[in-house]
């Protein structure tokens, strides 16, 4: 075997050190982020003994946090000088320590996620306690309706929790926790196929910023949180083919399954997408580089995508094409701040100077840099579809555009990055002065030191915080560091109520509940004979009639009339009543539209005297009446 001049190595000896060094390289980003999380795992089990609301959880937290930030910039320097590249892989791991890390702290204490199962959290609680008893993709509240959010998260979470036998609703902390993790590392890991890998890890921190400024709270909605920050750079390459030279092109398949996997996850960002592909085939053309095959191409990855997330999508599209009744009201919940136009870039602070400093880089350098030119495209792409909205909102039905508008920030944010870097990289070639490159890295100290603590400010004054630790178990009891730990509760616990339905329900399937117990649905996989919220209401359950049918119910003459009206109505049988009882009425509460003025809250009441001893056990729990039919 032939030997190098010198060495006393063999040229194979060097192809093999030579691939191993190589696959190490590739494997790096996944042996830090490995290490990472088992330090964030770490984190939870030497936390002292300190509410969520003490000055010195907060102190100890940006004490951390800036022991971190400067343990980055740190190891960046020494990379940078050493002429190393492992900084990359690690920076981003440091940023997903600091956001599960700052999360897990305040959570520390209490099952919960961000707002307990308040507002929104109601609805994924009640998802992910489907998916734990059933495998199938069903909606969260009616029977035999296909699931009509994306179910990719909730379902792998639900599921999780009936393998491991674990109550489901605890699985949405952990879920969340998981995606603030993952969040910052699936950011670095698709912009490093279009940026250097240094500009991609300082990218993935701008996830401290878009988590704590999103329109649509993406802290608290962790499914929204991953594709938000994936979207962006999976639609320029996989759909617009753009990527770095020297980065090997993913097959066609794997483009459009990850594009499948975002659309099971979060659909709403696709629906920008045919405004991007149009704006972006038109800057291609005006610069003479429009290539139909590079066009087939993306459109292949969409089909791809399209074909890989049916199982989701199409048992939903069959079920809006055969139901006799279709109405959409999810869409139509509207506040007056949905209008407002996203402009982050004119705020007075830190990050709107960050956001004017990326606008503008792109567009003075749209002319000459791809990635920027893609950015204004969705940049550009976001104002349009807030226009569409607008008129579409005119002809009654909403787009939900103010979704769109948190994609404002993250473009500028992403752009300014690169401004930055390009800053740093002229400087330095101006002056030639290792003075200069100490100026910059003590200004990327700061400004990095800015950016997390801004993140960890968010969460400390974050109200659903407080929700998290305040919120009731299903026996009634408070977390450990709720603000009034021994108050008792003040009605029936959804514990309680769910023992009095299962000890008199005789069916073999789930039974279908009327109630507006919001607890009883997050915590127990009963299905609703009708949902409390509308917006929450599945699109062909028909909201409107089963709602007039409860109301029907004050008009009812004789129990026998009102025991075959359940037994017979035109929905579902319903087989048990948890209602509040307000002197001899039973009382339904549910949120109706109030199209463009957000809802409106209504009581269906009807005499309890309707529901009969013959027909039902009754059980009296501390205001409510629970009935279940014989």
């Amino acid at each position: 075997m032939r030997v190098q001049k010198g060495q006393g190595v063999t040229i194979a000896d060097r192809r093999v050190g030579t691939t191993f060094e190589r696959n190490h390289k590739a494997l790096r980003p996944y042996y830090f982020a490995l290490l990472g999380a088992i330090f964030v795992a770490f984190i939870d089990s030497v936390l002292p003994d300190e509410p969520y609301s003490s000055p010195l959880l907060s102190y100890g937290v940006r004490c951390a946090v800036l022991t971190i930030v400067i343990s980055a910039v740190a190891a960046t320097w020494w990379c940078i000088d050493h002429g190393r590249d492992w900084d990359t892989d690690l920076v981003p791991v440091l940023v997903a320590v600091v956001t599960a890390g700052t999360l897990l702290t305040f959570l520390h204490g209490t099952p919960f996620s961000l707002e307990g199962i308040n507002g929104d959290q109601s609805f994924r609680t009640a998802t992910l306690t489907r998916f734990a008893d059933t495998a199938g993709l069903a909606d969260f509240t009616y029977r035999d309706l296909p699931a009509y959010y994306s179910p990719a998260l909730m379902w792998l979470l639900g599921r999780a929790a009936d393998l491991f036998g674990l109550e489901p609703w605890r699985l949405l902390k952990y879920g969340t926790l998981a995606i603030a993790y993952i969040a910052p590392i699936v950011t670095y890991l698709l912009w490093r196929r279009l940026v250097a890998p240094r500009i991609a890890a300082l990218i993935s921190a701008t996830t401290l910023i878009t988590a704590a400024a999103a329109a649509s709270g993406t802290i608290a909605e962790p499914y929204a949180w991953i594709v938000f920050v994936a979207f962006v750079p999976w639609w320029i390459e996989a759909v617009q083919g753009i990527r770095r030279a020297e980065v090997k092109p993913l097959p066609i398949i794997v483009s459009g399954l990850v594009g499948a996997a975002l659309f099971a996850t979060y659909y709403y960002f696709f629906f920008l997408g045919p405004l991007v592909f149009l704006i972006a085939l038109g800057i291609e053309r005006a610069r003479g580089e429009f290539s139909w095959q590079k066009a087939g191409r993306g459109l292949l990855v969409l089909l791809i995508a399209a074909a890989g997330s049916a199982f989701f999508w199409l048992p939903l599209a069959v079920n809006f094409l055969s139901a006799e009744n279709y109405f959409s009201y999810n869409n139509r919940y509207f506040r007056p701040s949905f209008g407002d136009i996203a402009l982050p870039m004119v705020e007075p602070n830190f990050v709107g100077a960050l956001a004017m400093t990326g606008l503008l880089y792109m567009i003075w350098s749209a002319s000459r840099n791809t990635i920027c030119r893609h950015l204004l495209a969705f940049f550009v792409a976001v104002y349009a579809w807030h226009v569409v909205g607008f008129v579409a909102a005119l002809g009654g039905f909403p787009l939900m555009s103010f979704k769109m508008k948190e994609l404002i920030l993250a473009v500028c944010l992403v752009a300014a990055v690169m401004a930055l870097r390009h800053l740093a990289e002229v400087t330095i070639e101006w002056t030639r002065r290792f003075e200069a490159r100490r100026l910059i890295a003590a200004m990327a100290a700061l400004l990095a030191v800015i950016t997390a603590d801004h993140f960890v400010t968010y969460v400390v004054k974050h109200p659903g915080v407080a929700s998290a630790h305040n919120q009731r178990l299903p026996d009634g009891r408070l977390p450990r560091y709720a603000d009034e730990p021994t108050k008792p509760a003040s009605t029936a616990t959804a514990q309680a109520l769910s023992s009095a339905i299962m000890s008199n329900y005789q069916g073999t399937d789930r039974p279908v509940v009327l109630s507006d117990r919001i607890d009883l649905f997050a915590f127990y996989p009963y299905y609703g004979f009708v949902q409390w919220n509308a917006f929450y209401s599945h699109p062909t359950a028909n909201f409107r009639g089963r709602v007039e049918l409860v109301e029907s119910f004050a008009r009812v003459a004789t129990p026998s009339d009102f025991t075959a009206l359940l037994d017979g109505n035109a929905f579902d049988r319903i087989d048990v009543l948890v209602l509040r009882v307000q002197g001899d009425k039973a009382v339904f509460t549910y949120k109706d539209m109030d199209f463009p003025n957000g809802s409106k809250e209504h009581d269906a009441t009807f005499p309890t005297a309707l529901i009969s001893p013959q027909d039902f056990n009754l059980t009296k729990l501390d205001g409510y009446l629970v009935a279940v039919r014989k």
